[in-house]
């Protein structure tokens, strides 16, 4: 089975301000793909980083499960395949209040993983030694 190249690609987002800022910052590793959406997740603060059924917005929360989801920061915009290319996000910066945040900004990493299958896809040689 092909693997999708963009579901390798690990996200470090920076930019957030405010009392959840830390919340928010930091590196999500591709973790894997549950409802045909991959889903990140990052070590340092323990958050989940994932694309909503219902507003198919990109959210941080401290749960997976969108049911029950405490949401940290979202994107402005929806329906995008990963969460580098929502270009603006909202910051929780209270019980019911968020705020816009134009200096969030959301990087692709390349991962060992993706360096790995990248090299391996280029090169003829690692192609047979993996046959």
């Amino acid at each position: 089975m092909e693997e999708d190249v963009t579901t390798l690609l690990s996200v470090n987002i920076s930019g957030a301000t405010g009392m959840y800022s830390s919340e928010v910052n930091g590196a999500y590793l591709f973790k894997g793909v549950k409802e045909d959406r991959p889903f990140f997740f990052n070590l340092t603060n323990n958050r989940y980083l994932f694309c909503t059924r219902g507003s198919n917005k990109w959210v941080i929360s401290a749960q997976r499960d969108e049911k029950y989801a405490l949401e940290f920061s979202q994107s402005v915009e929806s329906g995008w395949g990963h969460p580098s290319r929502a270009l603006l996000w909202q910051v929780r910066v209270g019980l019911n209040n968020w705020e816009e945040q134009p200096a969030v900004q959301v990087i692709t990493m390349v991962t060992l993983r993706m360096a790995i299958f990248i090299y391996c896809n280029l090169n003829v040689d690692c192609l047979v030694a993996r046959k």
